[in-house]
């Protein structure tokens, strides 16, 4: 079948870890080769090395934790070896294993996903240039998955003295995962009484900052459906403009999603405001977003276009996450920042 850029970098991540995990049983091979039907993903592998020790039973176990599948097929052949990967599982792009591959990242850098290279892509928050974050799309597109693999990724390579989160999600079931870090300021908004409350606290601490000298951590404020807050709140309507243009003097970021709306109705100079416009579903069919729920993105830096799958955080990961969280960890790799 036929198979995109896109998909085409994932396999070959997912390649690199198949190596790995069978490296950590002492078993150094390579992965040659591969091909895709409707119900898994095949990799060729060359023969062990002579003398090699191994059970089967335990190379399963290995490379299914590594590629966080419940179970893949191995099989000797004369060739050397095959392994199955179910496709269902292939679509699942791990967050924790991509970031466990990454390098010391600068301050506020997020790990978005991967690009059709086989890259991670990286958003550095802390660039004028990529101050905001802005995803719009259709439903069932990705965009939460994207929201929450932004606030994952922050919350495990920043501490709370660098960042913090507040979040408003009037759907009440996208945000609600960043109440279990320490980086959130307040309980989600759920409602618009208590949304209209943060904003008010947020106006606050932005006429602070702008008074007075010192050193504050940055405050990203997490919108999960743009388009119902702006309907019932009028403090962010009013906040709005200012988080926008003026956020990258005061430490404060917006990262939102929304259905319907598009960034120019928002933001008429969004290119102006260091704002990084993220189209959901692109060049994905109607039966892969059934599918997956999760689909690729065009990341889009002041007319510079990046495509990519974004990575994130399946209900296994989620805790482990957390834990993470407060326990810290380092990784190593390259990727590629988004830049205009």
């Amino acid at each position: 079948m036929p198979i995109s850029p896109l998909r085409r970098g994932i396999y070959n991540r997912q390649a690199d870890r198949i190596e790995k995990a069978l490296f950590s049983l002492a078993l150094p091979t390579r992965v040659q080769g591969g091909e895709v039907s409707k119900e898994c993903v095949r990799y060729h592998l060359a023969p062990l090395p002579d003398g090699s020790a191994y059970q089967v039973n335990e190379i399963v176990s290995k490379v299914a934790e590594a590629m966080g599948v419940y179970k893949v097929h191995v099989n000797e052949v004369e060739e050397g070896w095959v392994l199955d990967l179910p496709l269902e599982g292939e679509f699942s792009l791990r967050l924790l294993p991509l970031i466990e591959d990454l390098g010391n990242l600068l301050p506020l850098t997020a790990v978005l996903g991967i690009t059709a290279s086989g890259k991670p892509l990286l958003l550095n928050l802390r660039r004028k240039e990529t101050w905001h974050l802005f995803a719009y799309g259709p439903a069932s597109t990705g965009k939460s998955e994207l929201l929450r693999t932004v606030i994952l990724s922050l919350a495990l390579k920043n501490r709370p003295s660098q960042v913090q989160f507040l979040g408003i999600d009037l759907s009440g079931k996208e945000l609600s995962v960043i109440e279990a870090l320490p980086h959130v300021l307040a309980e989600v908004a759920v409602d618009p009484h208590y949304a209209e409350e943060l904003m008010g606290w947020l106006g606050d601490e932005i006429e602070r900052r702008k008074q007075a000298q010192g050193m504050y951590p940055d405050v990203i404020l997490l919108i999960d459906e743009l388009e119902g807050v702006m309907h019932h709140s009028e403090m962010l309507l009013r906040e709005l403009p200012l988080i926008l243009h003026e956020g990258s003097k005061i430490g404060v970021h917006l990262v939102a999603t929304s259905k319907e709306i598009r960034p120019g109705s928002i933001m008429p100079n969004w290119r102006k405001s260091g704002t990084v416009v993220a189209k959901a579903g692109h060049d994905v069919t109607q039966a892969e977003i059934a599918e997956t729920g999760r689909g690729q993105f065009e990341f889009n830096v002041a007319g510079e276009r990046t495509v990519a799958q974004v990575a994130w955080l399946p209900a296994q990961d989620l805790q482990q996450a957390i834990t993470m969280v407060h326990t810290g960890w380092r990784s190593k790799s390259t990727a590629v920042n988004l830049k205009a």
